[in-house]
């Protein structure tokens, strides 16, 4: 998401490549942030990031934060919230099970979605077992999933 002022127009912006008057610029930015939904990444691969990052670009996930081990989470964690954790299984250092029962203990009201390219009903199982609120196998992972996932918690509200 961009928004730039530009100086040639009084309260004139530029969002999301249009060019809006200063009341429908302002209005949109104001809503697109309210509707965002901020998210860290937590997997030990730099490729899956990436197209991750790529593929929620135009979403209303908004990743605020990288992290390629759990220990690393946990760093990232102490600087700002997210809305949501997206955690690969398989990780160095802390594995993303030991790492969604952390963060839970901290933050009990931050939402954990388990991912792995592996999927395996164990894995499912694990997922429920720590508490995380969906489990999504890397290959089905995309913008519309993930909100699916997003509307479980607290029984399905849909901010």
């Amino acid at each position: 998401m961009t928004f730039a002022a530009v100086k040639t127009e009084p309260r004139v912006a530029i969002f999301q490549g249009r060019c809006l008057s200063a009341r429908e610029g302002y209005a949109s930015q104001e809503r697109a942030m309210a509707d965002s939904i901020t998210m860290l990444i937590v997997d030990d691969q730099h490729d899956f990031c990436d197209l991750l990052r790529e593929m929620l670009l135009d979403s209303r996930f908004q990743i605020i934060g990288e992290a390629h081990d759990g220990v690393e989470a946990m760093s990232t964690l102490d600087q700002s919230q997210p809305d949501l954790i997206l955690v690969d299984v398989e990780m160095p250092r802390i594995d993303g099970l030991r790492l969604t029962r952390q963060v839970l203990a901290r933050f009990p009201k931050t939402p954990v979605v388990l991912m792995s390219a592996y999927h395996e009903s164990e894995y499912v199982q694990q997922a429920r077992r720590t508490g995380a609120l969906d489990f999504i196998p890397k290959g089905e992972m995309s913008p519309g999933r993930l909100l699916e996932a997003w509307r479980k918690r607290e029984g399905g509200s849909s901010r």
